[in-house]
Parts: C-alpha cells; sequence; structure tokens
C-alpha cells in the first residue's frame, strides 16, 4: 500500500509540473499573439504603419510593366507626398484593424468566414486627381511623334513621343485608373473578403470549419489545466505521510518550474529580442523583401517575442509565491505535529496516576502477605511483641 501512495504521489507530481509548464506557456500565447486586442495595439506602436505605404508604392514600381523612360518610378517619386498625405497611418490602422476584428469573429465562431470589408474609394478619388493631372503634364512635355513613328496607339504613361493630335480627357481618365489598377490595395474601391471564399466541396473550405473549432477548444485549455493541477495538488496533499510533507512536495513542484519559466523569460525579454536585429537575409534577396523585413517584420516580432517573455516572467513569478506559500504552510503544519508527539510520549508509556507508583513497587513485597489479614492487623511486626519496661533497681530503705 506503501509502495502504491508513493507511485500515484510521483506520477502527481510529474502530472502536475508539466499542466503548469502547459498553462504558461498557452496561457501566454492567448494574452499575446492569440489576442485580437494585443496585436492592434503592438502594429501601433511598432511602426508598421508609417512604413508601410512607401513599400507598398515601393514594391508596385519593381514590379510594374518595365518601360524604356521608366515612367512608374517617375509618377510614384511626384506622387509620394501625395499618398502619404491621404493615404495616412490612421487610415491603414483602421483597415487593418477591420481585418484583424473580421479573422477574431471567424475564430470566435461568429461568422464561418473571415468576413471584412475595406473601403479605398475616398482614397482613390484623392488619387486620381492627382495621378490625372501628372499625366496631362507629361503629355505637354512629350516630344511630336514624327510621321514615320507614329504609334498605333498612344499611351501617355509609357508613350516617348505624342501624336499632333490631342487626347480627349476619358483617354487621361482611361489611362489614370490602369494605373491606379496597379497598386495592390487600389484596384477596387471596396475589397470584401467573403467574395473569395471557395465552395464547401474543396479542401480549404473545411480548414475554415476546422480552425475554430480547434481555437475554441484551445481557449478552454487554460481553465481545463488550472483544474487538473489543483485536483493533482489535492492528491498529493492526501496521499503524503502527513499533511506537512504534502505541502512541502507542492512547494518543490511550484518553485523547481518557476525558477525555469524565470530563466526562459528573462532569456526572452532581455536576449531573444535583439537577435532580431542581426537577421540578415542574404544580399541576393530582393530590395522590397529586404525593406519588409527590416521595416515591418523585425519591429513586430521583437515586441511580440518581448511581450511573451514577460508574460512567462509573470507565471514564474507567481509559481515562486506559490512554492513560497507551500513551503511556509508546510513549515507551520510541522510546527504544530511535534510538539503534540512529545506530549503524548508520556501518556502511552503508563496509564496510571503519579500516586498509583509507590503501590506499584509495593506490590512485589510483603505488603501482598499483608492483604489476606484483616484490616486492623497491618502494623509492624514490631507492634505485635509485648511491651516491656527496663528493670529497675530495688529500692533500699535505711532505717536509722
Amino acid at each position: 500500500m506503501t509502495f502504491v501512495r508513493w507511485v500515484i504521489v510521483s506520477l502527481s507530481k510529474i502530472a502536475v509540473s508539466l499542466e503548469i509548464l502547459l498553462l504558461a506557456v498557452i496561457a501566454s500565447l492567448f494574452l499575446t499573439i492569440l489576442n485580437a486586442g494585443y496585436i492592434k495595439s503592438t502594429l501601433a506602436s511598432s511602426g508598421v504603419y508609417n512604413n508601410l505605404i512607401s513599400d507598398s508604392l515601393k514594391s508596385t514600381s519593381d514590379q510594374s510593366i518595365p518601360t524604356p523612360s521608366n515612367t512608374q518610378n517617375d509618377i510614384i517619386t511626384a506622387l509620394t507626398p501625395t499618398v502619404q498625405h491621404v493615404v495616412t497611418p490612421a487610415f491603414l490602422q483602421l483597415n487593418v484593424n477591420k481585418v484583424i476584428d473580421g479573422y477574431n469573429d471567424w475564430l470566435h465562431g461568429k461568422t464561418a468566414y473571415p468576413t471584412f470589408t475595406l473601403d479605398f474609394s475616398q482614397i482613390k478619388a484623392g488619387l486620381s486627381e492627382q495621378i490625372n493631372q501628372y499625366i496631362q503634364d507629361r503629355y505637354v512635355q512629350l516630344p511630336i511623334c514624327s510621321r514615320y513613328n507614329m504609334p498605333s496607339s498612344f499611351d501617355p504613361l509609357n508613350a516617348d513621343c505624342r501624336p499632333n493630335i490631342t487626347p480627349s480627357a476619358s483617354d487621361f481618365a482611361t489611362a489614370t485608373n490602369n494605373y491606379l489598377n496597379e497598386v495592390p490595395f487600389l484596384k477596387n474601391d471596396q475589397v470584401t473578403f467573403a467574395t473569395f471564399n471557395t465552395s464547401p466541396d474543396q479542401p480549404s473550405s473545411k480548414t475554415w470549419q476546422t480552425a475554430p473549432k480547434a481555437y475554441r477548444w484551445a481557449s478552454l485549455a487554460p481553465y481545463i489545466l488550472t483544474v487538473l493541477s489543483i485536483i493533482g495538488a489535492v492528491i498529493i496533499i492526501f496521499l503524503s505521510r502527513n499533511k506537512a510533507k504534502g505541502w512541502r512536495r507542492i512547494g518543490n513542484v511550484f518553485t523547481i518550474n518557476g525558477a525555469l519559466l524565470l530563466i526562459v523569460g528573462l532569456t526572452s525579454t532581455l536576449f531573444l529580442a535583439d537577435r532580431f536585429n542581426d537577421i540578415n537575409i542574404g544580399g541576393n534577396a530582393p530590395a522590397d523583401q529586404a525593406k519588409f523585413i527590416n521595416d515591418i517584420f523585425i519591429p513586430f516580432s521583437q515586441k511580440l517575442v518581448s511581450s511573451i517573455g514577460r508574460w512567462i516572467l509573470i507565471f514564474g513569478i507567481i509559481y515562486i509565491v506559490i512554492g513560497i506559500v507551500s513551503y511556509y504552510i508546510s513549515h507551520r503544519l510541522k510546527s504544530k505535529v511535534l510538539p503534540a508527539k512529545v506530549d503524548d510520549q508520556p501518556v502511552e508509556k503508563t496509564d496510571d496516576k503519579p500516586g498509583d507508583k509507590p503501590i506499584e513497587k509495593t506490590d512485589e513485597k510483603p505488603v501482598e502477605k499483608l492483604d489476606d489479614k484483616p484490616t486492623g492487623e497491618t502494623k509492624d511486626k514490631s507492634s505485635d511483641k509485648p511491651e516491656t519496661t527496663p528493670p529497675t533497681k530495688p529500692t533500699r530503705i535505711v532505717l536509722r
């Protein structure tokens, strides 16, 4: 029976250790990367929105159709101040928050698919006016084409010369819209992700349905692990030799695991986050990829790793405090048990009263023989002898 109790207590200690470690890791993830509010605040404080517009425009110029005059880059260079004035970081933050809320509602089962609508109509209208004016100014500056070099069609953005016939306003508007459609987030006035959903028969559709279920079960994991840890701690306490030893074992489990989490949290917060600055993507990487990593990926990753490490550090401190409290309870219980054993020791050896001890010692002596005698004859043997008086000398009477 003692061996069985030892096995159960040992397995319970291992189980509690794994449960509280998983609890710290899963809870840290749900408080950071799986938390919509945290993602919003981290993106806002990491400076991502300040660099996103210039990166998108730079990527558009690099991926556009190559032309001899490289007019796309000229347009971007000329319109960068206008774009930064119209497409502000606040506008980007508002639309990114809509995307995050759409995914968050989907994971929580509020929608069947991630659904969000982004409205670019006002920005597209503002940029359209500026780009249209730029195209007209460029057309005026182009030389007139010779009759041997007359193009069959005229593109005011990419042409090297202009025909004698002035294009109409609709021609300039068409060229403006064609350019705006080259910008990723300005192809449509409104973008609704729900329009890109696949049919229910495709494998990707099953993924959209499975992910929310997995997320809901994962969100219950911290509560389940907490309950299992409490049950394991109760088993350790009640199956130990005494409660003081059981609380001491609980203190060992929480203190050791708390120290481990403390080391991991300090390492993540103080050292690991700074290692992202040493990321080297190689000299052959595209410029837009390098800029994305430097301006968006690295700042966000540093914030994320630091936050996760900070929460793990907090859990480590909490576990160490629980371990110290368990040690204190064990000490208090032990101090109460020891005096009780000392007080019970004399009672276990003899149940007789102190006044009965002489009787126990005299039971082996002639007192036992006196038990058969009458009560009045329990005097000493010397009292049975007749009383004698010492002889007196006879008195002599002298007559004169």
